[in-house]
């Protein structure tokens, strides 16, 4: 193009201040041509210059003239020019002249200038201004940064002189040849091009092998899961290659590698490449279904995978072989196979064969496989490697998915190039990347800009070279990194290895290129036609030539052709000064052009599919995307797409918009939909005004569609795809409304609209531009808000009610209901006038000051609990920390001092931080205030004050706020913790008080709070009956039905599930009513569906402040409150109408909602069902997140104690759960979060998640149909079907035969109403007193027969029932009042504790029988005398009563005596020392001991007699073979300190008593001697080089356990091995059965790692504790027990007719589902059942006694689980199975038998047989069968940040002596494993058949009779056989409410 010269006059850049540059270029002038044929010329010109380099993109133009005093101009669009029908150049002068504006003449201007831009006047990138003189044109180039240069200007401006010159003028030249690449072009662009660079024929593999020789020590791979070495990398792949080519059954396959993050995945591609195999890598964390199709394309026959995805591959493909890959698996199985091996070499792989298949998503749907050759790899990684900046000294980040080749070349290059590649673990890389970033000191990471954004700006620093790749950095991006890191950005498809171009100088410029490529060349071309070349500016596609062009295609021949082309015409062809060339391209598909600076370098401006037709317009996706991106705020990701809604119907265009949301926005379950904000909608008007000028109608969107996250592929580009579905699934109707967003509001007419207007915005934290129709819920309004805007109305002079406001949410129609408000003051509450008349303000401090046990003076007033008070206190009484938060927050100590400052001073002036709360007998629980201040705890040790403070119960009269500050002597830290009970505090009123804390803090003046007692006063005033009358109308007729039904009656539920579930809700604006509404309404609608009904009940919380309290959002007090929520679900009205209704309801009850569960429950019998709630709902708004506010913890330290977000607080509501199901939802802006806590007993776990499934549907089909009926909104499916029969159940009115005879025998145990002696009358009375006062009813109208619930009475009537009782002298419990069916059930099960007790003492004392004593009777009346009175204290004495002589003649009858007994202090003399030896100790001496001791300097601290097992296990230590002696190899595989660590096992030994115990025997008795000190034997010993570590400490153990282990020698020893040449070691703890059990090893363990890390010990008690106990005490109790359970019996015995020749045992186990089991029935109760039923089947019996394995530890010696010793003990279990018994009554009699038998589980068996039955002692020694629950045991532990790991080692083995049925819990599955001998094993396979049989007929309601001979079988020891009571323990009614 030489027709143009460029004005060199003004060389200099110009500005114009608005980045607009200028230069001047002279065009000559031709001649022969008027003016206005020049200007139709210039104009046609014009269009073919855009058109030659806008190609499709070129809409528009906008031409003109400009005089001293006026500017005309002209905008000509493309379709109006019509260039599809312009053939030549005399077709578009044509057009041009018809298209030109007549008034724009220019003949009559002297000199005239046209102006030429490419876009609107306005809006262009590129403009010249043309000045016509008579030879020449002098035109003068502008343009804008960074769309435009200097250097595209100017070839522009040249191409333009070319056109006018060269090649318009000639007539009917076709449009076609002037546009083509000149020559000159043509030589610049294969300048760019040549040469291609060189293919390198190596592999990777072996030039990491080269690294490996190098450095073989270095770190090649430092990942969560350990680090590898170079040599260690090369050898653990080496070895594997070998295992791989062994098991190949054919050359050369594909071999997938399925890892999560880890230091395998990198010996896993080494060990394919070694082999010469392909590889593809999977990303475990995709779904299966796509595994699946990766795998099932590639043919694998094997697939490598780690040990946590093994069981991930075999699902995804179980045809093929997994090989599991890990540490062990190395050591113990690949390279023992390696060695055995021939040593040979591995083969030598051919550079051309393929390296990996990398799987990309197919436009079918099905991913695509591209294969990639070794040295198409090698080509591009070793050039782009460097270029990108890995070094030797590189630490990389191992982030990218193993579904994105990037991973790959994080692994290859970072080795090939001696780096260290640093793997995080999956979790922290997602959820704390720059955390480990920061401990990792990474120093070069690949990531894509939108995780760069999110990197802290010291981790940026912290980084040698960022590259960027997988999405374009914007230049603001690049600017901001540069700063901080040298930044390159990447580029390249899939199909040419990982990249193909880089840009690694990105620094200053103002737009970012694709750089230059590596291994490659790049061209782009028309992309019409792959065979010409599009000049430089202009858009084409890109094709990639040279070496790292891919092999293809897997399996896709036709694809491979399609996008790998050969010898395309331009190759060929050259250019003028290059030759051509044949060559094999790729075409990208992506649309880039040449940078506009002339460097060569591309920049990438779309994909090519973005381009779509509407109306048979094409558009440019990519253009409307880039209009609407620069009018929208920073960090909006939008999309443009062409959809069609319902999937019918012509195309429409509309614009996906996901907004920058904050961290806490989230969405769960993939929902699209999300919500614009306030300030967004603004933009998105703002923006759409903008686009109706920059673009023509038909390319502006017609609605926009807000989406909670743009969807992206893997390679992190947009899911178009995606995209299109979800515009499928909108209706016509649902873009309506979203078209609807942004339409023009009416604005306020009256003074109180505007009023309101102005607080709208201040209560919703938005610009107060509300029109008067606007819907204040449509906005982001809820109950929450409008709460808070009527807070704020009153504030401004405004009376407005919440029940006006949520009734009225339209602005004009709230101001119609909002009034000025009144000048009345609200009259102070005065101290005690809340309390009743009738008590004296006086009387009530001195009683209240008495329970709280203070001065009467610091009772500073009293007032009434509100019923959440009540039954938060009363749950107290039943869980010992419910409701108590503990919180803490670290700080520097000076702030921590000055915050006890703060808190000191805002507890004097906060009421309900020094509230107490008290039961006054008669008058019912009240809360005091208590004029005491409330001192500070400290302590030095954190978690041992947390563990403390959490044992310090919150009772009655108790503080329920306290807080503590924690220090330590070398630390410049503190941790303040507070710990409040809810009683005190809701999550409304915590911030409130955190609020003033902070006041304080900062020496402020502190905010005035309206008093708590102020809405006391309320709720007291508040008229009773119109509350009742409403409840009673509410609940009237309601349906006994609930959802989730119970699975029996009486079934007490627990919740033990949790599920969560994320629900993305349109807009607010899109529906009228609150979320929190359509949440009720859909959870109505859900239950009524699976009920089949549709009246419902669920249970909901609220936050109680919609009271008309003045300052009601300011009280900090308590006020939730829980409501029954009736619904009729009418299936035929529509769903607008429905919720309207339930709207309107929840305002109505507001008045009411604080009656109190308790109190609505005793309103009649439907109030008192309804109240029985299954479901209860709680939910939580979002808090209005504070604009880029900084919680600064140095200045506002108490924020700290706020949960840190909303799910944080919705989990503290789960708590406690005591429903079925209890549901809390957080509400954000894109929807909510459900969490489902439940009872999976009531709907399991699966179901479950279908109901919330459903639940969704439901809830985004009320916002998508508000006019449909609610019976066509959802119908269930087939499984939810299913689900709901399983339901429906459990909800049949009528009990199952089986259930009623449950019920009647349960009723015979507690007692019912036909019991009725004198002195259960007595109690019942005293019952009907108390239930009279607690329960507000008359006494007459309760019966004995009425039970407490009957009654009205629920679990805070219990408390204070339980609490008014023990002062009548009546001791009752919760459970005992909760397992009753009647009073008098009640009063015979409970009677009077100490009267019972009295009563059966004067029996035997006086020998009258029990049932003849009453509780009027005097001592005297019934016989009794001085001695015997004498007799009675001594033997109550020892019951643990103290009574006196004087005492039993003063009272006159038996219940004054009992009410006047008091409880005996515990004996204490039972521990001291020598106490166990009883009259023994006096021939047991110090003298006679103390010789049998191996080391005559020990000095003895106690000796006892050994316990039976122990004596066992002692004999199995000193003598042959010791099978009681265990070894415990404590392994490490990283170093120790040894002298820290033998350090700590002395102070083991030093801290437990049974560790410095050694054994003697005297006179055939064996005891145990506790020594002061003990030095215990202690070495280390180092591993010989070339010795397996833990090979040689079991060698260790097996030659150190044939030495002699004598009496009086320490049996405990330590031995520390080393391994001579790595840091490993292993810790050999020696100890014996004698010492220790299982259940207290873990503690033992957890010592030795606490004094290894110095931190606190865990406690421990002696063993001697136990010894005395169980001696003195229990024995005794126990031996009547024993004796009565076992009289008439003997032990059975199974004995197989097969003779025994070795007795060697063996075992067989097998899995058993028990998922089904009785709700109310123990796991362990279900062995020892189905042992039951094999052995009497075996033997034929129908009396058994057989053993059990216990713990001992339940015989009531204080703090038994801390006890270190062998408590252990087998205990006998007798079954007499009865005639017509169920499985269910032998489950029933087995746990009650357990129950029973755990107090008296102290004596063993030889102590039984001698003392408990009349069995041979000689005959009986053992046990011939026993059931065993195995506990759990410790496989590692933590010291210090080291991993420990366990393994036990019994060199010895025991001999078998019984039957063992050994039971191994596994979750829902029961492993049953059968030991016994060889020769029975076939006998041990069929028992374990037999025992899953009953299993079968064990779960469920075990209703089958388990014997056939039912009716005719003979009652064992003539008794009748009935059905068994169940258990009866607290357990089993904890969680009731």
């Amino acid at each position: 193009m030489d027709g143009g010269k460029i004005h060199q006059e003004e060389s200099h850049w110009a500005t114009n201040g608005n980045g607009v540059h200028k230069k001047e270029v002279t065009i000559p002038f031709p001649d022969g041509f008027d003016v206005e044929s020049v200007v139709d010329n210039i104009i046609a010109g014009w269009t073919l210059l855009l058109q030659r380099y806008q190609r499709d993109a070129f809409l528009q133009f906008t031409w003109g003239y400009k005089e001293v005093d006026r500017s005309t101009v002209q905008t000509i669009t493309a379709a109006q020019l019509n260039l599809g029908g312009v053939s030549n150049s005399n077709d578009l002068l044509k057009v041009v002249r018809n298209m030109r504006s007549r008034k724009m003449a220019v003949d009559s201007v002297p000199n005239p200038k046209l102006v030429f831009n490419d876009g609107t006047e306005d809006d262009w990138t590129f403009q010249a201004t043309l000045e016509l003189h008579s030879d020449y044109i002098c035109a003068t180039p502008e343009w804008k940064l960074p769309a435009m240069s200097e250097h595209q200007s100017i070839v522009q401006l040249r191409t333009l002189s070319s056109i006018l010159i060269e090649r318009f003028f000639p007539p009917n030249e076709p449009i076609s040849e002037i546009l083509e690449t000149t020559s000159s072009e043509l030589d610049q662009l294969w300048s760019w091009n040549t040469p291609v660079p060189p293919s390198l024929d190596t592999c990777m593999h072996d030039i990491i092998w080269e690294q490996a020789q190098l450095n073989p020590d270095k770190i090649a791979i430092e990942s969560w899961d350990g680090n590898l070495t170079y040599a260690e990398v090369d050898q653990f792949s080496t070895e594997l290659a070998q295992i791989l080519l062994f098991l190949f059954d054919s050359p050369k396959p594909i071999v997938p590698l399925l890892f999560e993050k880890c230091r395998w995945t990198i010996v896993a591609v080494l060990a394919a490449m070694k082999t010469g195999a392909s590889f593809a890598l999977l990303d475990p964390a995709q779904p299966e279904g796509r595994l699946h199709t990766i795998v099932e394309q590639t043919d694998a026959k094997l697939i490598l995978a780690s040990k946590t995805q093994a069981v991930i591959g075999s699902h995804i493909f179980p045809s093929a072989t997994i090989i599991p890959i890990s540490e062990s698996k190395f050591f113990n199985v690949y390279r023992p196979f390696a060695l055995r091996q021939p040593n040979h070499t591995l083969p030598l792989v051919d550079p051309s064969s393929p390296l990996y298949i990398q799987f990309t998503s197919g436009s079918t749907g099905l991913p695509k496989g591209v294969l990639i050759s070794h040295s198409q790899y090698t080509s591009g990684a070793i050039p782009r490697a460097h270029a990108i900046g890995y070094r030797s000294h590189s630490r990389v980040l191992d982030f990218a998915s193993y579904a994105f080749d990037v991973s790959i070349d994080s692994m290859l290059c970072t080795l090939a190039h001696g780096g260290t590649l640093c793997t995080p673990s999956e979790e922290r890389r997602i959820n704390d990347l720059c955390g480990v970033m920061r401990e990792m000191k990474v120093t070069f990471a690949g990531l894509t800009p939108s995780v760069v954004r999110v990197l802290d700006s010291d981790v940026l620093s912290g980084l040698e070279t960022l590259a960027c790749g997988g999405e374009s950095p914007s230049s603001s991006d690049i600017a901001a990194w540069s700063k901080k890191t040298r930044v390159a950005n990447a580029y390249g498809p899939s199909e040419c290895t990982v990249g193909a171009t880089i840009n690694n100088d990105l620094n200053g410029k103002l737009y970012a290129t694709l750089g230059q490529g590596t291994g490659c060349v790049t061209w782009a071309v028309d992309p019409a036609d792959h065979n010409k070349l599009v000049p430089p500016g202009a858009v084409g596609e890109l094709l990639i030539e040279g070496p790292i062009v891919g092999i293809g295609y897997l399996n896709n021949l036709a694809k491979t052709a399609e996008v790998y082309i050969e010898d395309p015409a331009f190759l060929l062809a050259g250019s003028k000064n290059t030759p051509g060339r044949r060559g094999r391209l790729y075409k990208t598909g992506d649309h880039v052009r040449y940078d506009p600076d002339g460097r060569g370098e591309l920049v990438f401006v779309g994909r090519g599919d973005q381009q779509v037709k509407l109306r048979g317009q094409r558009v440019e996706l990519a253009e409307i995307e880039f209009n609407m991106a620069k009018h929208l705020p920073p960090g909006t990701e939008v999309a443009a797409e062409a959809i069609k809604p319902s999937g019918k119907g012509e195309p429409t265009l509309v614009a996906f918009i996901a907004e920058a949301k904050d961290n806490s926005t989230r969405n769960l379950d993939g929902d699209a939909f999300s919500a614009f904000s306030k300030p967004f909608q603004k933009s998105l008007v703002g923006m759409a005004r903008h686009l109706s000028i920059d673009l023509p109608v038909y390319m502006a969107p017609s609605a926009y569609i807000p989406l909670w996250k743009m969807p992206l592929l893997v390679s992190c580009k947009t899911d178009r795809k995606r995209l299109r579905e979800i515009g499928t699934s909108i209706s016509r109707q649902e873009l309506r409304r979203f078209a609807a967003m942004i339409a023009e509001k009416q604005e306020p007419k009256t003074e109180m609209e505007r009023r309101l207007q102005s607080l709208w915005g201040k209560v919703l934290g938005l610009e107060a531009d509300f029109g008067s129709g606007e819907n204040f819920f449509r906005v982001g309004g809820d109950s929450l808000r409008a709460m808070r805007l009527v807070a704020a109305a009153r504030e401004e002079g405004i009376s407005l009610t919440v029940g006006h406001a949520m009734l009225h949410p339209m602005l004009s129609a709230m101001a119609k209901h909002a009034i000025p408000l009144s000048a009345d003051v609200q009259a102070e509450v005065a101290p005690f006038s809340l309390i009743p008349q009738d008590w004296k303000a006086t009387e009530a401090q001195a009683e209240i000051a008495k329970l709280c046990g203070v001065d009467a003076f610091f009772v500073e007033d009293a007032y009434p609990c509100t019923p959440l008070q009540e039954g938060l206190m009363a749950l107290s009484a039943k869980f010992a920390d419910a409701y108590v938060a503990q919180r803490v927050v670290e700080l520097p100590i000076e702030v921590a001092q000055r915050l006890q400052a703060a808190f000191e001073r805002v507890i004097a002036d906060c009421a309900v931080l020094r509230t107490r709360i008290v039961n006054v007998s008669g008058r019912g629980l009240l809360q005091a205030v208590v004029k005491q201040g409330i001192t500070a705890r400290s302590a030095s040790d954190l978690q041992a004050y947390l563990k403390a403070d959490r044992e310090d119960t919150m009772d009655l009269g108790t503080p329920l706020f306290r807080y503590a500050i924690i220090t330590t002597l070398d630390s410049q830290k503190a941790h303040f913790i507070i710990s409040q009970h809810h009683a005190v505090y809701d999550g409304w009123s915590f911030p409130l008080m955190v609020d003033r804390l902070n006041q304080a803090f900062q020496g402020a003046a502190l905010s005035p709070r309206t008093p708590f007692k102020n809405f006391i006063k309320f709720v007291a005033s508040s008229e009773r009956s119109e509350s009742e009358h409403f409840w009673r109308q509410q609940l009237h007729g309601a349906s006994p039905y609930q959802f989730p039904p119970l699975p029996q009656k009486g079934y007490i539920t627990k919740a033990d599930s949790l599920l969560e579930h994320y629900v993305a809700v349109p807009p607010s604006s899109q529906s009228k009513h609150t979320l929190a509404t359509i949440i009720r309404g859909s959870w109505a609608l859900v239950a009524s569906l699976y009920l089949n009904t549709q009246d419902t009940v669920f249970g909901e919380t609220l936050t109680g402040r919609s009271a008309p309290v003045p300052g009601i959002e300011q009280i900090e007090g308590p006020m939730i409150t829980t409501i029954p929520f009736r619904v009729n679900a009418n299936h035929n009205q529509s769903v607008s109408t429905y919720l309207d209704h339930l709207h309107e309801q929840s305002v109505h009850q507001m008045p009411h909602e604080h009656l109190g569960l308790q109190h609505i429950r005793r309103l009649g019998p439907d109030a008192r069902q309804a109240c029985d709630l299954r479901t209860g709902l709680v939910l939580h708004p979002k808090e209005d997140p504070v604009d880029g506010k900084y919680i600064d913890l140095l200045k506002e330290p108490a924020t700290g104690f706020v949960p840190t977000d909303n799910e944080e607080a919705a989990r503290e509501a789960l708590k406690f759960n005591t429903y079925a199901l209890m549901l809390v939802c957080t509400l954000d802006a894109s929807g909510f979060l459900v969490m489902a806590s439940f009872d999976k007993n009531c709907v399991a776990v699966s179901p479950m998640g279908r109901v919330l499934s459903v639940f969704a549907k439901v809830v985004k089909a009320f916002y998508a149909a508000p006019d449909k009926k609610i019976g066509e909104v959802l119908a269930l499916g087939d499984e939810e079907k299913a689900d709901a029969e399983t339901l429906r159940v459990n909800i049949t009115p009528v009990d199952s035969p089986m259930q009623e005879a449950v019920e009647k025998i349960k009723g015979l145990t507690n007692g019912n109403s036909e019991i009725d002696d004198s002195a259960n009358s007595q109690t019942v009375i005293k019952l009907k007193d108390l239930l009279s006062r607690i329960l507000s009813i008359p006494t007459e109208e309760i019966s004995p027969s009425d039970s407490f619930f009957e009654l009205g009475g629920e679990s805070i009537g219990a408390m204070r029932l339980v609490s008014e009782a023990r002062t009548q002298g009546l001791k009752v419990t919760v459970a005992q009042i909760f397992q009753t069916r009647s009073l008098s059930a009640l009063a015979s099960l409970i009677g009077n504790e100490k009267e019972k007790m009295i009563r059966d003492l004067l029996s035997n004392i006086l020998s009258i029988p029990k049932e003849e004593i009453s509780s009027t009777d005097s001592f005297f009346e019934l016989g009794g005398d001085s001695i015997g009175a004498m007799r009675l204290v001594y033997e109550a004495r020892t019951q643990g009563l103290k009574l006196s002589v004087a005492m039993i003649f003063q009272c006159r009858s038996l219940s004054e005596l009992a009410s006047k007994a008091e409880e005996a202090v515990a004996n204490q003399a039972i521990d001291v020392p020598f106490a166990a030896l009883g009259d023994d100790a006096n021939t047991i001496t110090l003298d006679v001991v103390h010789p049998l001791l191996g080391d005559q300097d020990w000095k003895i601290a106690d000796i006892y007699p050994a316990r039976p097992l122990q004596h066992l296990a002692v004999d199995g230590t000193v003598e042959l073979p010791r099978y009681s002696l265990r070894y415990e190899l404590i392994q490490f595989s990283e170093a120790i300190e040894d002298s820290k660590l033998l350090q700590a096992c002395q102070d083991l030994v030093v801290r437990n008593e049974v560790l410095r115990t050694v054994f003697v025997e005297h006179n055939n008795r064996c005891l145990g001697v506790a020594l002061e000190s003990l030095q215990v034997p202690m070495e280390t010993s180092l591993v010989p080089e070339g010795e397996d570590l833990m090979a040689f400490a079991i060698e260790f153990a097996n030659t150190d356990i044939v030495k002699p282990k004598p009496y009086g020698t320490s049996f405990v020893a330590f031995t520390l091995f080393k391994s001579s040449i790595s840091s490993s070691s292993c810790l050999a703890f020696r100890i014996s059965h004698a010492q220790y059990d299982e259940m207290c090893l873990p503690l033992l363990f957890a010592q030795l790692a606490a004094l290894y890390k110095g931190v606190e010990v865990p406690e421990s008690r002696p063993f001697t504790k136990h010894v005395n106990h169980a001696v003195l005490n229990s024995i005794p109790l126990s031996i009547p027990y024993w004796k009565n359970l076992l009289a008439g019996s003997s032990m059975s015995v199974f004995k197989p007719a097969i003779p025994l020749t070795n007795r060697k045992a063996t075992f067989r186990y097998r899995d058993f589902n028990i998922s089904n089991r009785p709700a109310e029935i123990t796991i362990a109760t279900l062995p020892t059942a189905a042992w039951a039923v094999v052995l009497a089947n075996r033997i034929a019996k129908r009396d058994l006694v057989f053993g059990e394995v216990v713990s001992g530890r339940n015989i009531d010696c204080p703090s038994a689980d801390r006890i270190v010793g062998p408590t252990w003990q087998y205990i006998p279990m007798r079954i007499k199975f009865q005639a017509g018994w169920t499985y269910s009554d032998l489950l029933y009699h087995i746990q009650n038998q357990h129950i029973e038998s755990a107090a008296f589980e102290s004596m063993g068996l030889s102590e039984i047989v001698t003392n408990c039955t009349d069995w041979d002692p000689k005959e009986i020694t053992w046990f011939d069968t026993v059931v065993h629950q195995a506990p759990a045991w410790v496989e590692s532990m933590d010291f210090g940040g080291l991993e420990a790991k366990f393994e036990t080692l019994y060199p010895h083995a025991e001999s078998l002596r019984e039957w063992k049925c050994q039971a191994f819990i596994m979750k829902d599955k029961i492993r049953i494993e059968i030991v016994t001998f060889e020769e029975w094993i076939e006998v041990g396979e069929e028992l374990l058949g037999e025992l899953g049989e009953v299993f079968g007929k064990l779960m469920g309601g075990g209703e089958g009779t388990i014997f056939g001979d039912t009716h005719n079988a003979p009652a064992v020891n003539g008794e009748q056989g009935g059905a068994i009571a169940a258990p009866q323990s607290l357990g089993d009614f904890e969680g009731v409410m």
